[in-house]
C-alpha cells in the first residue's frame, strides 16, 4: 500500500497530471486510430516526463557542479555572497521580506563560511526591476540573526545580475581594500559566476554551496516518476546564461 502511494501521488498534481493526462487523449488518438495526434499526445507526455525526473535533471545539472567540486582553499579576505530572489512582502517575526529557499541555502554557506574564516561579508544583489524590492537589507537582517555582527556585513545593492554582481562587489571590495575575495553562490551557477570575475581579472576563490548531485549518487525507482521541471529549469538557465555572457561580454577589457 505505502509503495502504491508513491506511485500514485505524482500523477494528481503538476507536472504527474499533465503527463498522465497527455497519455489518455494520445491513447483515446490512438484507439480511434488517429496516428498524427496520437503520436503528437504520447511525445509531449513523453518529453514531459523525461524532463520532471531527478536523474535527467542531475546528469544536465553534474559538468556544471563537478567544475568546482573540489575542497577549496579558505584564503580570502572577504566574503562575496550573490544575491538571488526575496520574498519581498513576506511578513518576518522582525520585519517584512524574507529569503527564498534557494537563498537561504546561500545565506547559511555564508554564514558558515564567517564562521570558520572570520572574514567580512559584502551581500551582492539590487533589484532587477525599478518596482522590486532591494535583497541586500533582507539578508543583512537574516545573517544578523543567525549570529553575526551588523558591523561586519556590506552591503552592493546597484547590481542587477551576476555580471554586474562581479564589477560592482570588486569596486566594493577595492575601496574597502580587499583583494582575495570568496564567492558564495550555488554550485550550478558557481561557473557563470566564475566567468564573470576572472573576465574582469578579479582574483576570485568559488566557495560553492546548495549541491544537487555528487559522486555514486544512487536511484531508486521513485526517482523516475515526475515530479519537477525545477532541476532541468536550472540546468538549461545556467548553459544558456553561460552562452549569453560569453557572447555579450566578449569584448570586456579587464585592465580598463
Amino acid at each position: 500500500m505505502f509503495a502504491l502511494s508513491k506511485l500514485i501521488k505524482p500523477f494528481l498534481w503538476p507536472p504527474g497530471i499533465f503527463v498522465l493526462l497527455f497519455m489518455v487523449v494520445g491513447i483515446g488518438h490512438a484507439v480511434r486510430r488517429r496516428s498524427r495526434p496520437a503520436a503528437a499526445c504520447l511525445g509531449i507526455a513523453l518529453a514531459m516526463w523525461v524532463a520532471a525526473v531527478a536523474p535527467i535533471a542531475d546528469m544536465l545539472l553534474r559538468p556544471l557542479e563537478r567544475r568546482y567540486d573540489r575542497p577549496l582553499s579558505t584564503d580570502g579576505d572577504v566574503i562575496v555572497m550573490l544575491g538571488v530572489a526575496i520574498h519581498a512582502g513576506a511578513r518576518d517575526k522582525n520585519g517584512t521580506g524574507a529569503p527564498t529557499a534557494e537563498a537561504c541555502e546561500r545565506l547559511v554557506a555564508t554564514a558558515r563560511l564567517h564562521r570558520l574564516t572570520g572574514l567580512p561579508i559584502i551581500l551582492s544583489g539590487g533589484r532587477v526591476h525599478d518596482h522590486q524590492a532591494l535583497t541586500g537589507p533582507v539578508y543583512r537582517r537574516f545573517l544578523v540573526d543567525l549570529g553575526i555582527p551588523p558591523e561586519r556585513i556590506l552591503l552592493e545593492n546597484r547590481s542587477r545580475n551576476t555580471f554586474e554582481n562581479a564589477r560592482a562587489s570588486w569596486e566594493l571590495c577595492r575601496r574597502r581594500g580587499f583583494s582575495r575575495p570568496l564567492v558564495v553562490t550555488h554550485a550550478a551557477h558557481m561557473p557563470r559566476a566564475m566567468f564573470c570575475f576572472r573576465k574582469l581579472g578579479i582574483p576570485a576563490r568559488p566557495a560553492p554551496c546548495g549541491f544537487r548531485t555528487w559522486e555514486g549518487k544512487a536511484y531508486g525507482w521513485p526517482d523516475w516518476l515526475p515530479r519537477s521541471f525545477e532541476g532541468v529549469a536550472t540546468a538549461l538557465h545556467e548553459y544558456l546564461g553561460l552562452w549569453v555572457y560569453r557572447w555579450l561580454y566578449r569584448s570586456v577589457d579587464p585592465t580598463r
